[in-house]
């Protein structure tokens, strides 16, 4: 239940604007394909660009401190699974591609795998500051 929960945070989190601000300001543009002429690509009635409203499933996905902060204090208190602990294993001898193809096979795809991998290598990044 914890992994499929992980899973389904990352998800969630894997574009994603920076803020709700920057994504209002950028807005949803409907491009103007027509030119006025009858025949070719850009053919049509000449229309005027307007700016939609951006989607409410955009607005949603955007990174939540609270729920940040949660899912670091859960990633604390857990720690990792053994998945994650062969994948550092597999880091920490240099064998990246192979740590690729594992996270791959566990996670069912190539980017999952491939996001799954720096977290990890990030982590133990992380771990390595804390020492020194």
């Amino acid at each position: 239940l914890k992994l499929q929960f992980l899973y389904f945070i990352d998800y969630i989190f894997a574009n994603m604007v920076a803020t709700w601000t920057d994504m209002k300001k950028s807005g949803a543009v409907t491009p103007s394909t027509g030119n006025g002429a009858r025949v070719g690509i850009n053919k049509g009635f000449k229309t005027t660009k307007r700016v939609r409203p951006v989607a409410a499933g955009k607005r949603l996905a955007l990174q939540k401190n609270k729920l940040n902060a949660v899912k670091e204090v859960v990633q604390e208190a857990v720690g990792l699974c053994p998945y994650e602990k062969r994948l550092v294993e597999l880091l920490k001898v240099g064998r990246e591609k192979r740590a690729l193809r594992f996270a791959k096979r566990r996670l069912g795809s190539f980017l999952r795998g491939k996001k799954k991998r720096e977290l990890v290598s990030n982590m133990m990044r992380k771990q390595i500051k804390k020492k020194n």
